[in-house]
């Protein structure tokens, strides 16, 4: 009897655990928007998770289960059927001079960016789209860009300083910094002009009051003291054709924007490899910014651009800044021929960045172009043409920038618990990376941008383009 009792006891026991268990894998989810059996990209560990279910709730991705094995609901659904899911794109090196450039990345897939050279107007921007208030990127950005006086002989050969955060001395430098601090600027950008004295101050106070330091290399302190003092990421591989170009090339890289242009056409791959070993023991990032090369490329791939369909996103002064590049102080010096010669210059470039990613080097998509959003794409083409596989050209988009940010925890690859910040594209950006292009819906903070939505939006932002009645920050 008492073995009887015992049994019937264990009997109903486990019937109740099978019976809570089966409870429990039968319990509907829910939450806001459900994408139903798509295709992954994990760009973290270069694979294709096949026919998943991803469920987002309160701006994150909750639930990740293959396609059908739980029962989710949500009142927005989407089908994922033979499309693909990859996290939301970054742009590291971008100017928006208007709402339009922000919107335009975002439906272009851009969800977030790094503004180079910020001002009150980007500041509202960031807290605007962190409210929600603003439908953009999500933004980090620098305040005006630290810059010295040129010497008067090349003052016809640089940019304007109108705008900048003009810094002759060592307190005129820390003066800045400690107000780029108090104004909530992410970052401090650096240019070319800077004093070596006045360099060394931007380092030390910045450090003190933890923000990175990042830019163009100063000419008078050179990559390798920058690299000493800590700068974190190099822009359009600036300062290193001083220290990799060949003793007997016939140009010498100066402070015009030709002369260190076309150097590159004459380096030493023994001082390449020994500034790619200090670069990466060192932990730099470089954000190459290739698409920004364009105007400095022969007139036949000018005027091939300017037929694109990129091309009519420009405005008329981004028009002009192309059809009459000459005009551009930095590039008033080139000749046609100088136009043509870029073109081995930059498979120079490619071919570095090639060697500094098979050795293990940070890299950062970023463009640096007017049209942003579009130009993203191209850059991420021009990194595949530097040898990388496509997905280690998503990585430098998407999980790199959450590195470098340090909020690789909630962004940067499609997981449970992540912001979700992805893009559903029509066709396999692993196949090929310009299908990075065929974006069906941007889901930004965990909000659906439709694909009619991104139409409509297209199509308002190139009537804009032939228009100058929207309010530019400069």
């Amino acid at each position: 009897m008492k073995y009887f009792l015992l049994i019937l006891c264990l009997s109903i026991f486990f019937s109740c655990i099978g019976s809570k268990n089966s409870s429990s894998a039968n319990q509907q989810l829910s939450g806001d928007l459900l994408i139903e059996n798509i295709n992954i990209v994990d760009v973290e560990n270069n694979r294709l998770i096949r026919e998943q279910d991803v469920l987002i709730r309160n701006k994150r991705i909750s639930e990740i289960f293959s396609h059908a094995t739980k029962k989710l609901t949500a009142p927005v659904v989407v089908n994922g059927k033979d499309k693909y899911l990859i996290p939301g794109l970054w742009d590291m090196h971008t100017h928006p001079l208007s709402k339009r450039d922000l919107l335009l990345m975002l439906i272009h897939g851009v969800t977030g960016t790094r503004i180079m050279d910020g001002d009150t107007t980007t500041l509202g921007w960031k807290r605007q789209q962190e409210s929600g208030e603003l439908q953009a990127p999500k933004i980090y950005t620098a305040g005006e860009t630290f810059e010295g006086t040129p010497p008067k002989a090349a003052q016809n050969l640089v940019l304007s300083l109108e705008g900048w955060e003009v810094a002759n001395t060592r307190e005129d430098a820390i003066a800045a910094v400690q107000r780029h601090k108090r104004m909530g600027y992410d970052f401090i950008k650096i240019y070319n002009n800077l004093r070596d004295s006045v360099v060394e101050a931007i380092f030390e106070e910045a450090k003190r009051l933890n923000m990175d330091v990042c830019g163009h290399v100063p000419i008078e302190t050179g990559l390798i003291k920058s690299i000493r003092l800590g700068i974190k990421s190099v822009e359009h591989l600036r300062g290193y054709i001083f220290e990799v170009g060949a003793d007997n090339s016939p140009i010498k890289p100066s402070i015009d924007f030709r002369s260190r242009t076309l150097a590159w056409n004459y380096i030493d791959s023994s001082k390449v490899d020994k500034m790619i070993d200090l670069t990466i023991a060192s932990k730099v990032w470089n954000c190459p910014t290739f698409t920004f090369e364009l105007i400095l490329s022969s007139q036949k791939n000018i005027d091939d651009y300017l037929a694109t369909p990129e091309a009519t996103y420009l405005l008329p002064k981004d028009f002009k800044y192309y059809s009459e590049r000459k005009k551009i102080p930095w590039a008033s010096n080139f000749s046609e021929q100088d136009f043509n010669n870029t073109i081995p210059s930059l498979k120079n470039r490619f071919d570095f960045v090639n060697k500094l990613h098979k050795r293990g080097g940070l890299l950062l998509a970023g463009t640096d172009a007017d049209v942003y959003g579009p130009s993203l794409h191209r850059e991420l083409q021009n990194l595949s043409a530097c040898g990388l596989s496509n997905y280690d050209v998503l990585k430098t988009a998407t999980i790199n920038p959450a590195i470098y940010f340090g909020i690789q925890k909630d962004y940067g690859t499609v997981e449970k618990n992540k912001i979700a910040d992805l893009l559903i594209l029509e066709q396999n950006p692993i196949e090929n990376i310009n299908n990075t292009q065929s974006i069906f819906a941007v889901i930004q903070n965990g909000k659906l941008i439709t694909n009619e939505e991104i139409i409509k939006k297209k199509k308002e932002l190139k009537t804009l383009a032939g228009k100058n009645d929207f309010k530019l920050r400069r």
